[in-house]
């Protein structure tokens, strides 16, 4: 087996996570061959392999097989999943610094190269506020519309 594992302490994280290289996987497929994806829901973990039959009892023949097999799959998935990785990685980070408000939803945008529509999507994902003010921005708002509502 050679496989992707996605074991965080956080379940809720490995499963987007999961979810997000699941959006890709007639692409990665496309290029790996048929995988198992597996949530794993007993476990915090999540799982995409692929598999071989073969045993550790199996003639030296078929040991050297397997083993050139393995080799070959690490390679291939290292060449198609660091990518995605990478690039979600990226994604995540930019979420953060913009959810910590150190960058603008304008700069967010950009580092992505996302339009203003895409941006708020992926915000959504992240589960960033498009809309961020402070609770005293809020009460401040309120206060100047509804007096504002009752004389209109």
């Amino acid at each position: 087996m050679v496989n992707i594992y996605i074991g965080r302490d956080d379940r809720e994280w490995n499963e987007q996570l999961f979810d997000k290289l699941r959006e890709r996987k007639g692409d990665i497929e496309s290029k790996l061959g048929s995988l198992s994806w597996d949530r794993m829901p007993s476990h915090m973990a999540c799982r995409i392999a692929a598999y071989r039959p073969g045993t550790i009892d199996d003639d030296p023949e078929t040991m050297e097989e397997i083993r050139e097999w393995m080799i070959e799959r690490l390679l291939a998935f290292n060449r198609v999943f660091g990518p995605i990785l990478e690039e979600l990685a990226e994604e995540a980070l930019v979420m953060e610094l913009l959810r910590l408000d150190r960058i603008s939803e304008a700069e967010a945008a950009e580092s992505l190269d996302l339009d203003r529509w895409e941006l708020i999507d992926v915000m959504g994902r992240y589960r960033v506020p498009s809309i961020r003010v402070t609770p005293e921005e809020l009460r401040d708002d309120l206060a100047q519309s509804i007096p504002d509502a009752r004389r209109g």
